[in-house]
């Protein structure tokens, strides 16, 4: 995975994890306060709402955990139902029970959720539309209870309805700020994962480069692990650029990336080291599995003709890891074999020692 895929993963699983801490949250807390409901002994109504509350928590915290992948259909169902519950219960309270204190005071703790959920489930401005249309049934349920109510009913009210409705606007506000903090965040970590990825790959042939080649012989070494190296050049590749312009060039270099890439077997790491010149490292290599990827690169290589050039064949030069090696020693072997391959007449194997 890429530097780039990786950080396009980064929102879902803040999603997911956030989605999933809610409801693990939620559904402690719905089953503690049914068992408290129930040793003593409050209203059948009090307890079937409980019961149905630690049920579809319970069940989408099972879901999610089960099936990481459905995480924007949990978030979405979560919505409805916490959107669907808090102004069902604020309803029941106002406008059946008619009693405010009691009704407000029930709703007022579970109703942010509806407001989380808004923003799990979706993004930017349609977050906002969510969240609102929550904030607008609330007002909508405050305003028939007012119309309804008594004289006396209205002037007790008052008070905790403003309350309501402007803590609630607060929460919208909040949240959407921190849902535009969030997206400006992800869009960084995208920027400064596309620049670090930038930072070890060759732009022509979109291979590592010399300098992630480098990191990772570094890390074989330094781990002892046994690592061969084969280092290739093109042969005349300056007569292609004289002759047929630099475009044709990079043309050349590209699909001859393309041919080793497809060429290596697994395990292999390719990259440009600069120039017409490419490194493969082999882990584990040794001298008789190096010789056979050379030999599989040239015979491949030899066999590719360049539209409107021809074939550009490839010397190789060939060295692996020593007791005390480091990346330059192990280079400057490979680089004199490869040498050594070019004075030998060019399309050969050397062999550093």
């Amino acid at each position: 995975m890429t530097f780039h895929e990786d950080s396009l993963t980064l929102e879902a699983r803040f999603r997911r994890a956030t989605l999933l801490g809610i409801l693990s949250v939620s559904v402690v807390a719905a089953l503690a306060t049914l068992l408290v409901g129930i040793v003593q002994q409050w209203e059948t109504s009090d307890l079937t709402g409980l019961a149905f509350l630690s049920s579809w928590t319970t069940g989408l915290c099972l879901w999610l955990r089960s099936r990481p992948r459905h995480t924007t259909a949990v978030a979405i169902t979560y919505f409805a139902l916490s959107s669907t519950s808090s102004i069902a219960t604020l309803a029941d309270g106002l406008l059946l029970d008619r009693d405010p204190v009691f009704g407000m005071g029930s709703y007022v703790p579970w109703l942010p959720l509806a407001y989380v959920a808004a923003f799990l489930v979706f993004t930017g401005r349609k977050a906002l539309l969510a969240s609102l249309g929550v904030y607008a049934a609330t007002i909508v349920v405050c305003g028939v209870y007012v119309a309804v109510s008594s004289p006396s009913e209205r002037a007790a009210a008052l008070s905790p309805l403003v309350q309501i409705l402007l803590s609630h606007a607060t929460y919208v506000t909040l949240f959407a700020l921190l849902g535009r903090l969030h997206r400006e965040y992800l869009v960084a970590m995208r920027a400064a994962s596309l620049a670090a990825q930038d930072a070890f790959r060759d732009a022509l042939t979109e291979l590592p480069n010399r300098r992630q080649l480098a990191v990772w012989l570094s890390q074989h070494l330094s781990e002892g692990d046994r690592v061969a190296a084969l280092l290739l050049d093109l042969d005349h590749f300056k007569d292609v650029n004289d002759r047929h312009g630099h475009a044709a060039g990079d043309a050349v270099l590209r699909q001859t990336a393309d041919v080793m890439s497809v060429t290596l077997s697994y395990g292999a790491r390719l990259g440009r080291w600069g120039g017409e010149e490419f490194m493969v490292l082999l882990p584990h290599g040794d001298e008789r599995s190096a010789m056979q990827a050379a030999e599989a690169l040239r015979r491949a290589l030899a066999a590719h003709a360049h539209p409107g050039i021809g074939v550009v064949t490839a010397s190789f030069g060939i060295a692996v890891s020593r007791p005390g090696d480091t990346a330059e020693s192990l280079f400057a072997r490979a680089d004199e074999a490869l040498y050594e391959a070019k004075r030998a007449g060019r399309g050969r194997v050397g062999v550093g020692h």
